[in-house]
C-alpha cells in the first residue's frame, strides 16, 4: 500500500489535485510528536479541481487545527476545553463543556459555546449556554442565547448523551468491546453542543496497515453514522488513539500527541 492507495475512508486524491493528499497525510503522521495537548490538523477533502495555498506550487493543504484540552477534575470528572480553527473560513470555535468519567463521557452541568470569524460587522460573534434538564423518560436539550432560551430537542433515557468531539476519547474506550462483539453500540450526539443527533451508532470496521516511509503502522477502522448526521471514519493505531477522523468534508490528522 503506497500513498497513491492507502484507503478509501481517507483518500481524496485525484488527477487534478495539488498538492499530493495521501502524500501530506502520510507526512503529517511521521511528524507526529508529544505535545501538552492534543492536536490534529485539518485537511480538505477534495472536490474536482481543488488547489491548495501557496501559489504556483503549493505545499500546503491544511485548512485548520483543532485543539483538544481535557483535563481530570477533583471530582474525577472531565473538563474538555476544544478550539477548532478553520483559516480558510475564519470560523474561531471554542466549546467549553464538563462529561462525567463513563465510556460516553456523558455530558453534565451547563456548557459554552463561543463563535467568532473574520466579519468586520456584529454578526462576527455568537456566544450561547445549554444544558439539560430530565423531563421523565426523555431530557431537554435548551440553548440560552442573548438571555432568551430555546429549545434544541429532546432525548431518550435509553441513550448517553455525548458531543461529537469526545468521540476523539469515546471511540477508543469502546474499541476492544466493539472489535471483540461485533455488535454497534448507539447514544446521543450533540453536534458542537448545539444540534442533536439520535440516535448515532458506533462499530468496527476493519483493520488497515499504513504506509509511513519505510515503516508501516496497524490500524483499526471504526464507523459513526446516525439520524441527520453524515457518516464518519475513525482510525485507531496500536496504543488505541485516533489518528485519523474523516467526515465527508474535511479529515482530521493527529499532529500532537497528549498523553
Amino acid at each position: 500500500m503506497t500513498s497513491d492507495h492507502i484507503h478509501w475512508s481517507f483518500q481524496y486524491d485525484g488527477r487534478s489535485q495539488t498538492p499530493h493528499f495521501g502524500k501530506q497525510l502520510i507526512e503529517i503522521l511521521s511528524q507526529t510528536a508529544p505535545t501538552s495537548q492534543k492536536k490534529y490538523t485539518v485537511l480538505p477533502n477534495y472536490w474536482k479541481g481543488y488547489k491548495g495555498r501557496g501559489g504556483e506550487a503549493p505545499r500546503d493543504l491544511s485548512i485548520g487545527e483543532v485543539i483538544i484540552n481535557r483535563t481530570r477534575e477533583p471530582s474525577k470528572n472531565w473538563h474538555y476545553d476544544i478550539r477548532f480553527l478553520n483559516t480558510t473560513s475564519g470560523e474561531n470555535l471554542h466549546l467549553d463543556f464538563h462529561t462525567t468519567d463513563d465510556d460516553y463521557r456523558t455530558l453534565r452541568d451547563t456548557w459554552r459555546v463561543t463563535a467568532t470569524n473574520s466579519a468586520g460587522d456584529k454578526y462576527r460573534q455568537f456566544t450561547c449556554e445549554g444544558h439539560i434538564t430530565s423531563l421523565g423518560d426523555q431530557q431537554r436539550v435548551s440553548l440560552v442565547v442573548n438571555n432568551t432560551t430555546l429549545p434544541v430537542g429532546h432525548i431518550d433515557n435509553t441513550h448517553p448523551i455525548t458531543c461529537n468531539w469526545t468521540l476523539f476519547d469515546v471511540i477508543p474506550n469502546l474499541a476492544h468491546q466493539l472489535k471483540s462483539s461485533g455488535e454497534q453500540i448507539s447514544l446521543a450526539i450533540l453536534e458542537d453542543l448545539e444540534k442533536v443527533r439520535e440516535p448515532v451508532h458506533i462499530g468496527y470496521m476493519e483493520d488497515c496497515t499504513l504506509p509511513l516511509g519505510d515503516r508501516t503502522r496497524k490500524l483499526s477502522g471504526f464507523f459513526v453514522y446516525g439520524a441527520g448526521t453524515l457518516p464518519s471514519y475513525w482510525w485507531l493505531d496500536q496504543q488505541e488513539q485516533v489518528i485519523i477522523a474523516s467526515t465527508t468534508f474535511q479529515t482530521f490528522v493527529l499532529t500532537g500527541d497528549a498523553a
